[in-house]
Parts: C-alpha cells; structure tokens; sequence
C-alpha cells in the first residue's frame, strides 16, 4: 500500500510540474518575421491607360505559399494612393509570393495584374523586403500566320500562373456573340478550312484566382478564289 501511495504521488508531482499557469498546457515556441513589399507597376497602370481601358483595380490581395501549400493570404488595404498590408509568417526559407490586382467583375474575379517572387527567406524578428515587378494578366495576341489558302495559325503570349487559355471568334469586333475555337494550355493555335470572311479574334487567360482581361483583338481576313470562263473565237476559225 506504500508503494502504491508513493507512485500516485510521484506522478501527481510530474504532471503538476509540466502544466502552464491555471493548468493549462505549455504552447510551443514560434519566432515571426515580417515581410514588406515594394512594388513596381507596368506603364499600363498608368492613370491615362486606366482611363482608355474604362477599368479601375478595386483589390490587391498578397498570397504567401511554402512549396504549393498556402500558408496565408492577406488584402491591402487602400490608402489614399497606397496598397498597405502586413504578413507575419513563421520563421523559414523559400517562401513564394504572389500578388492579385483585380475587380469584382459579375460576382467573380477579373484579374488585371500578376506578380510573383520566389525563394523568399523570413528571419526571425526581421524585416524581409522584396521587390515584385507586376505584369498584365491579359495575353497579347501576334498576327496570324497564314499556312494556307484558308488556314492559318494564331499565337500570344504567356500569363503568369495560367492554367487555361480561351480563344474567342466573332465576326463583329463587338464579340457580340464569340465562339470558342480553342480550350487548352497552349499558346498556339490553328484555325483550319475558314470560309471567306472577316474574323475577329480575343483570348483571355483562366488561373486558379479567377480570370484574367480579355486581349485586345486581332483581325484576320480570309480570301476567296474563283474562276473566270473564257470563250473566245479561235484564230482561223
């Protein structure tokens, strides 16, 4: 019975020394840093060119990543004419993060600007500064590239963090009513056996936050051939 006593007493003793105040449990150690962006705008977000383009960024949010897990994400808050926001992160290396400029476009993202940087260190009670250069989310499209009489081939340029590319056509420049004649990850494609005509043609960029601006559109004219009949006396006839 003393043997029994003096170990419920000993193990009494053991768990009141590993507990916290009021018996809570001890919470592990973190250190933080802190990460502060600076960040450089392409001369379309100029205020002229917002103004053409009838388009205003309503929201910038900043996504932090380890590997292709999400560890936060965070909105800026606008002031007067600057984006403030603050990510605390736990103390690690190679960090990536991504920066979202966007609108609310028929309850969905219309994502204007892109950016990202890549193998970000965070030190402990320091702060990291880094330096984003955002680009266009919408693609630009090249000329075409005739490969035959009533074929030819239409190619733009990449979007960061794309997943999907769609290439509308439409016979008014209003794209009143497009139709999708590409859906894929490329940035090719090839139009074959087009009947004569005038065709217009935009392409938007789908990513997992939402869908970029549509491209500015091209026009493609498509010829048609015919024959001419000739009759006519043949001489000493």
């Amino acid at each position: 019975m003393y043997k029994f006593w003096f170990m419920l007493l000993a193990v009494a003793s053991l768990l009141y020394s590993c507990g916290g105040d009021e018996g809570e449990p001890l919470a592990p150690f973190t250190q933080t840093g802190e990460i502060v962006i600076n960040v450089t705008w392409p001369q379309s977000a100029s205020a002229d060119k917002r103004t053409d383009a009838e388009f205003q960024v309503s929201y910038i949010t900043a996504y932090l990543y380890s590997g292709e897990i999400e560890i936060t994400h965070t909105e800026l808050i606008r002031e007067e004419n600057r984006g403030v926001g603050e990510i605390k992160v736990t103390v690690g290396e190679d960090y990536r993060l991504e920066l979202i400029a966007f609108e609310i476009f028929f309850d969905y993202a219309r994502i204007y600007y892109l950016g990202m940087k890549e193998n970000i260190d965070v030190v402990a009670d320091e702060t990291t500064t880094v330096d984003i250069a955002m680009v266009d989310a919408s693609p630009v499209l090249q000329p075409a590239k005739m490969i035959g009489e009533n074929s030819y081939s239409i190619s733009w340029t990449p979007v960061l963090f794309a997943t999907t590319y769609n290439l509308g056509e439409d016979t008014s420049i209003d794209f009143t009513a497009p139709t999708t004649v590409y859906s894929g990850p490329d940035t090719t494609a090839t139009l074959t056996d087009k009947s004569p005509g005038v065709y217009h043609y935009s392409v938007f960029a789908e990513t997992l936050y939402g869908n970029a601006v549509p491209s500015d559109p091209i026009t493609v004219e498509v010829g048609g051939t015919g024959t001419i009949k000739i009759n006519i006396p043949w001489p000493g006839e």
